[in-house]
């Protein structure tokens, strides 16, 4: 078992007034609207699904999950305010990811994992090297078996690190697929929530859907997802939303 967290205090998207070129304002924007980023879900979520799928060393099959909205909120975004996800793989193993954004509320950036004899941590805050394996399924400082010396180096230098060095040097370097296929992943939780239905791999790798199908615009051109009469966005509802 896998679990990943992403809580924080979260985004709200003001109304849209009117009184200026909506697909501009939709950029400034960016987390608003799911045509233009993804939405805050898998824009900030990724970089945990992407740890699960480390973890496992290959993609989940399918995914199903839950999500909702704050209470009164006044959020105008496409945005749910929480997502909980199941991930299946081929062997039938789970990876479960939480990501939520509410103020006032617990926050957590991790991810952990669980084998048949005891549990370990794989990340902490902001993807640190908080890595460390437990005496049992009970994650906490106090229960820790083992953990590395302290990580000196910092992860994002050493990716340009890498990258420069095989530029450098002539060598190989394509992470295209993974991002693609992490991309994916997120994609493919994002719609089981917003849709309210299990969606398998093979489902998103067939789907021919588009939010803009066709993004061929002038500064003059509509935004594909317009805000109604009270400058709100389409917010996702399960049963009735297509995303597949």
């Amino acid at each position: 078992l896998i679990r990943a967290y992403r809580m924080d205090r979260g985004l709200r998207l003001p109304p849209f007034k009117g009184d200026e070129n909506e697909i501009l304002w939709q950029i400034r924007w960016p987390y608003g609207t799911l045509w233009i980023s993804s939405g805050k879900f898998v824009d900030w979520m990724i970089h945990q699904v992407d740890e699960c799928c480390w973890i496992k060393d290959s993609w989940p099959v399918s995914a199903q999950g839950l999500g909702g909205v704050e209470p009164g909120s006044t959020d105008c975004s496409q945005n749910l305010h929480a997502y909980s996800i199941e991930y299946t793989f081929e062997d039938g193993t789970k990876a479960m990811v939480y990501g939520r954004g509410m103020k006032d509320c617990q926050t957590d950036f991790s991810t952990f994992l669980h084998g048949s004899k005891c549990g370990a941590q794989f990340s902490g805050n902001v993807h640190a090297p908080t890595t460390r394996i437990f005496k049992s399924q009970v994650a906490e400082d106090s229960n820790i078996a083992w953990e590395p010396e302290e990580e000196t180096r910092n992860p994002y230098q050493v990716e340009w690190d890498e990258l420069l060095t095989a530029i450098r040097e002539d060598k190989p370097y394509n992470e295209v697929q993974r991002s693609a296929y992490t991309n994916m992943t997120a994609l493919m939780g994002r719609a089981a929530v917003h849709t309210g239905q299990i969606v398998t791999w093979d489902q998103m790798m067939d789907s021919n859907f588009q939010f803009a199908s066709s993004v061929d615009f002038t500064m003059e051109s509509p935004s594909p997802v317009p805000a109604n009469a009270d400058g709100h966005y389409p917010i996702p509802v399960p049963g009735e939303w297509k995303e597949v």
